[in-house]
């Protein structure tokens, strides 16, 4: 007895202290919380209140704070909008649900000229937490139950319902990871976050989640009371997507379209659902030759530090290009065919010209170094400077460039260069350019 005496005696003044720091709880449980349901009332009255916006504003605003004052839940605000004044409630702190929860209770009529669909979606509600709307002819009347006496019984009006959460249960999970195969060594790992969750009164529930390319959709409804589950994986392209970022998933995706089997996982293995299926025709790329070339297009950006998105489908001519630069940003050499080509020079350029074919013949090998930037998928890449080998060259318009040269002529004039004995082209990188203006200028790269 001595010691429960001595426990209460330092519960009193902690108590006293609580109840001096929150004194709406002391007002509330006193009797303030029919003042609370008699504020609200006067609220509703129109003829209560006054005439114009400075007096209603001024009215409201007391009313509401009186209310702030004495409610130990909830706080509360409201707005005048049109000719409708609405007042809104907060929780106080975490568990002001939970200490005075806020309660429904609706009658539908359903029969047997209710859409199926409506009876679905209303199934899903109560074991999923999907939202479902209910037109006013389904419900024959509501009944809310809400702090400072804000519910009532409502009639003709139709009704809204989502069960979407914050985290609950086993649906708390921010992230969801897909694992193709299921058991190690795994091949294809998607990490998807979680944005929507719901729970339905019957217990299941929901989760929707998305992979961070914006590419896939995943929505899967966990029945824990059955043990079964629904997972439903949609593809949709998204045009902004970048390469480097939509390859896990294509080939995450490709592994399905191929007919292995993927496992659905939290981020510490926990197996959720199993499950393996093609992707429809409609959404899905090719799926060996789509991946290849995005895989491409990744490691050129990658190599080449410049960044544009994914396109939604690769011509050949992208694919040609992508193998140009692909083979140049690895730093191997690429043969092509040379058709020719012309420069506008001086004086000295053909000078320069016609001694080096003096001296070594009609048939040489011709360097030409110059920045090559490249379009392709929709986007530019630029490579730097390159380098140029003609292995066998010839001025096309010798006796020309001859004629006006020993002419004293002044200017510029057209040089043309054709392949001689063959029209082999090597091209490789070249790095930062070197050479001075002093150099001889080189002929417009093929």
């Amino acid at each position: 007895m001595t010691i429960r005496t001595q426990r209460l005696a330092l519960a009193f003044p902690w108590l006293e202290e609580q109840l001096a720091a929150h004194p709406d709880i002391g007002r509330y449980f006193a009797g303030a919380s029919e003042e609370v349901v008699q504020i609200l009332k006067d609220i509703a009255r129109e003829d209560a209140l006054p005439s114009d916006a400075a007096g209603i504003a001024m009215r409201m605003s007391s009313t509401v704070a009186r209310l702030n004052e004495i409610d130990p839940y909830y706080t509360f605000d409201f707005t005048i909008a049109e000719d409708r004044t609405v007042v809104s409630c907060r929780p106080r702190y975490p568990d002001a649900l939970r200490d005075r929860p806020i309660s429904f209770s609706a009658q539908l009529k359903l029969d047997d000229a209710t859409p199926p669909g409506l009876r679905a979606a209303i199934d899903d509600f109560m074991l999923y937490g999907s939202p479902v709307q209910i037109p006013a002819e389904n419900i024959g009347g509501l009944s809310i139950d809400m702090p400072g006496g804000l519910g009532s019984q409502f009639a003709g009006g139709g009704m809204a319902l989502d069960g979407k959460i914050a985290a609950a249960d086993a649906a708390e999970a921010k992230y969801l990871v897909l694992r193709v195969p299921p058991v190690p060594p795994v091949r294809h790992v998607l990490t998807m976050d979680i944005p929507r969750r719901s729970k339905g009164p019957a217990g299941g529930f929901r989760l929707q989640a998305q992979d961070r390319a914006g590419l896939l959709t995943l929505d899967m409804r966990i029945n824990p009371a059955a043990s079964t589950y629904n997972a439903q994986l949609s593809y949709q392209f998204n045009d902004q997507v970048l390469p480097k970022d939509a390859v896990p998933v294509l080939a995450l995706c490709n592994a399905l379209a191929g007919g292995e089997q993927m496992a659905i996982a939290t981020l510490d293995g926990q197996f959720l659902a199993l499950g393996s299926g093609p992707f429809s025709p409609l959404n899905w790329p090719d799926g060996d030759g789509f991946l290849r070339c995005a895989r491409q297009l990744a490691e050129i950006q990658e190599r080449a530090g410049a960044f544009f998105p994914l396109p939604i489908a690769f011509e050949p001519e992208d694919q040609y290009w992508m193998d140009y630069a692909s083979k140049l940003l690895r730093g191997e050499d690429v043969q092509i065919s040379w058709p020719g080509s012309t420069a506008q020079c001086d004086r000295d350029q053909v000078r320069f010209f016609l001694e080096e074919t003096a001296e070594i013949g009609e048939a040489f090998t011709f360097f030409n170094r110059s920045q090559e930037t490249l379009e392709f998928a929709g986007g530019k890449v630029s490579l730097g400077w390159v380098t140029e080998i003609a292995h066998s060259a010839k001025l096309d318009n010798l006796g020309e460039l001859r004629t006006w040269y020993d002419s004293g002529g002044d200017g510029r004039i057209e040089v043309r260069l054709a392949p001689a004995n063959n029209n082999q082209m090597t091209v490789r990188l070249s790095g930062a350019r070197e050479e001075t203006d002093d150099d001889p200028a080189a002929p417009i790269p093929p």
